[in-house]
């Protein structure tokens, strides 16, 4: 369903994590305007990848087709870096941050095997988090989707609404990471059709990525 990869695990799964840097360029790269956020420069492995990171991945037959980073915010993250003019962004051992979300829709066109993807990354980040006794996760959520995150995190705007170069609005958040927030997914996956067929109807655009 999802692969979790640690600090520890980092030198084990190079092969893994190469594909991984190698997705998100080809991703990012591909995309049209406003389909994803760019805080850096590098849309492949950036200076935000380090020795803390943990990685979420997600495919299908071995093939990755998906992917989230999280990095301590006691530590440089992106949004820390990159929100700085914009708003205060908490920071502390039980907050982390969740950034370069990344779905390869080239190989996933079905907006339901997409939403599924999508959910598969969330229940990962969120078990590990749980694990780990992480409460928070800090990040920045594309306007358009950021009801639909709220329903599933509890979650906070901590600024407004910052217009990027290549066009889109994206909120800077604080989401809570509680076992209300798992259950949550894994009823969203459960009734993933009926989800889908709803965002279809009210024509939200569910195309890449909803988080930065």
């Amino acid at each position: 369903m999802f692969r979790v990869i640690g600090p520890r695990a980092h030198r084990q799964n190079r092969d893994r994590l190469a594909r991984l840097f190698d997705l998100r360029e080809t991703v990012v790269r591909a995309a049209g305007p406003g389909v994803y956020a760019c805080p850096v420069p590098e849309p492949g492995r950036d200076r935000f990848d380090t020795a803390e990171s943990v990685y979420v991945l997600a495919g299908d037959g071995g093939v990755l087709q998906g992917c989230i980073r999280l990095n301590p915010t006691t530590s440089p993250h992106m949004l820390g870096d990159f929100l700085a003019p914009h708003c205060d962004v908490p920071a502390g051992p039980g907050i982390w941050e969740g950034s370069r979300l990344v779905i390869d829709t080239g190989s996933v066109p079905d907006p339901l095997d997409q939403f599924e993807l999508r959910c598969r990354l969330a229940l990962g980040m969120t078990a590990w988090c749980l694990d780990e006794g992480i409460g928070q996760i800090v990040w920045l959520v594309r306007h358009a989707h950021f009801s639909k995150v709220a329903e599933t995190f509890r979650t906070q705007a901590l600024g407004q609404p910052i217009h990027l170069a290549e066009g889109g609005g994206w909120i800077p958040a604080m989401s809570a990471i509680d076992l209300e927030a798992l259950d949550h997914l894994i009823e969203r996956l459960r009734i993933a059709p009926e989800i889908v067929a709803d965002l279809i109807a009210a024509g939200l655009d569910q195309t890449g990525a909803c988080i930065a």
